[in-house]
């Protein structure tokens, strides 16, 4: 989860946008994180497929807390 605020201690997961073995590219909203007077949509950095999801929406996000793994495509692939 990235830093939205310096003072921020947590953050909720909002909807997650995608499932195990998702294909998605770049820019692709992934997930909401939900702060205090803000929804931030999460894209994907990269093209890739979804491997892992950690969280479940509604858990309590601590800054840097990793909600989903991608693993990015092989150039020619």
């Amino acid at each position: 989860m990235p830093v939205v605020d310096a003072g921020m201690d947590s953050a909720c997961l909002g909807d997650i946008h995608v499932a195990v073995s998702s294909t998605v590219t770049r820019g692709q909203t992934l997930f909401v994180v939900e702060a205090d007077k803000i929804d931030l949509e999460i894209e994907a950095p990269v093209d890739g497929e979804v491997v892992e999801i950690r969280e479940t929406t509604g858990a309590e996000l601590a800054p840097g807390a990793v909600v989903l793994v991608l693993r990015t495509r092989s150039p020619g692939s």
